[in-house]
C-alpha cells in the first residue's frame, strides 16, 4: 500500500533526515489532531529522533488518555528556542496559519522545513512541502501512510493515537469516506495493539454528569426548518451557566442533529464569549462548507465549522435558514 502515495515516501524520506522535529495542530484539538501528532511523535521516538509535540490550545481531557498525552505542550513565547532549534516543524489536520496561534508568529522566522499534512480543503500556500489529501479520512491515516514508509515498527502507543484519530473523524466509521483502506489500516493496527473497546470507552463512556443535563437542555431546545431538512441546536451560557459546564462539553452534541429522519443538514450553534460558533454537519452531496464559507469558515463537504460576532443566536438562526437551500 506504501507505493501508492509518493508523497507518503517523500515525506518519510524528508523526517529521516531530521533530528529535531516539532509537530502541531489545529487550535480546540479533536481526536485526530492529537491522535495524528502523537502517532507520528511515538514513530520518530521510536527512530532515535527528538520530536516535540506543541499546541495552541491544551489537550481535551477525553484524550488524556492517549500515551504520551501528558508530554504535549501547550505553545507559548518560551518556547521559542525549541522551535528555532528544530530541524523541520509539521503540521497535521490542518492547513491555515490562523488556526495554529502561538506557532503561526514563529513560521516567517523559521529557516528549518515547514510540512503540511491534512486532509482539508482550500490549502494555505505557508509550507515548503504540502501534502493535502481531500479524499483521506483522517490525517491519522495519512500519517498512518508515511509510517508504512518508514524504517519503524508501530506499537501499541503509536497504534492506540492512530486509531482514535482515524476512528473520530470518520464518526465511528460511519462517513462517508470510510474505505477499504481505513479499515485495512485499523486492521493493522490492532494487529500492533489497539484495543477499540478501551478506546471507546476512554472517549465516549466517561462523560461527566452536568455534561448529559446540557445535552437535555439542547436537545429540548433544537428546531427544525425547510419541511425537517434543516435542524439547529442551540447551547447558550445562560444553560452551560446552569449545568456547570464548558463549551467543551458540546463536542459530539452536533451529531444528534443529524439523527433525525428527513434532517440533511444539522448545525450546532454554541455562545462564546465574543460571539456564536457553529459546527455544521450534512448528508449527500448538501453543501456543509458552503454555509460555513459565508460566514468566513470553511471545512469538508459534509462536516465544517464557523464563527461569527453576532451576539443574538436568534440571528444567527435567521441567516443560516436563509441560507440553506433545500
Amino acid at each position: 500500500m506504501a507505493h501508492a502515495h509518493p508523497q507518503a515516501e517523500s515525506i518519510a524520506e524528508q523526517l529521516s533526515t531530521y533530528t529535531n522535529i516539532v509537530i502541531t495542530t489545529h487550535m480546540n484539538s479533536d481526536g485526530d489532531a492529537i491522535g495524528s501528532s502523537l502517532g507520528l511523535y511515538h514513530a520518530l521516538r521510536k527512530m532515535k529522533k527528538k520530536p516535540t509535540v506543541l499546541v495552541p490550545t491544551p489537550v481535551p481531557d477525553n484524550l488524556m488518555f492517549l500515551p504520551g498525552a501528558d508530554r504535549i505542550e501547550t505553545v507559548s513565547a518560551d518556547h521559542a528556542e525549541t522551535i528555532f532549534d528544530a530541524d523541520a516543524i509539521v503540521v497535521v489536520d490542518v492547513n491555515h496559519k490562523a488556526r495554529i496561534p502561538g506557532i503561526s508568529e514563529f513560521l516567517d522566522d523559521f529557516h528549518g522545513d515547514v510540512i503540511v499534512v491534512d486532509h482539508h480543503p482550500n490549502p494555505e500556500d505557508f509550507a515548503h512541502t504540502c501534502w493535502i489529501d481531500t479524499d483521506a479520512a483522517a490525517a491519522a491515516l495519512m500519517v498512518y501512510r508515511i509510517l508504512l514508509c518508514l524504517d519503524v515498527q508501530i506499537d501499541k502507543k503509536c497504534a492506540t493515537a492512530l486509531y482514535t484519530g482515524l476512528m473520530t473523524d470518520t464518526g465511528a466509521f460511519r462517513f462517508p469516506k470510510t474505505n477499504s483502506e481505513v479499515h485495512t489500516a485499523v486492521a493493522h493496527l490492532l494487529d500492533c495493539g489497539a484495543v477499540p473497546h478501551e478506546i471507546h470507552e476512554a472517549l465516549y463512556d466517561r462523560n461527566p454528569i452536568e455534561r448529559v443535563y446540557l445535552l437535555a437542555l439542547a436537545l429540548q431546545g433544537m428546531e427544525v426548518y425547510h419541511n425537517g431538512e434543516l435542524c439547529i441546536m442551540v447551547v447558550s451560557q445562560d444553560m452551560m451557566n446552569k449545568t456547570e459546564t464548558l463549551r467543551d462539553h458540546t463536542e459530539g452534541f452536533v451529531q444528534y442533529t443529524l439523527g433525525i429522519d428527513g434532517v440533511k443538514m444539522g448545525v450546532l450553534i454554541v455562545e462564546t464569549p465574543d460571539g456564536h460558533k457553529a459546527s455544521f454537519r450534512s448528508k449527500g452531496d448538501v453543501a456543509a462548507n458552503a454555509i460555513a464559507a459565508e460566514f468566513g469558515g470553511g471545512g469538508h463537504l459534509n462536516a465544517a465549522g464557523a464563527r461569527t460576532t453576532l451576539t443574538s443566536a436568534a440571528e444567527f438562526v435567521q441567516k443560516i435558514v436563509e441560507l440553506y437551500t433545500p
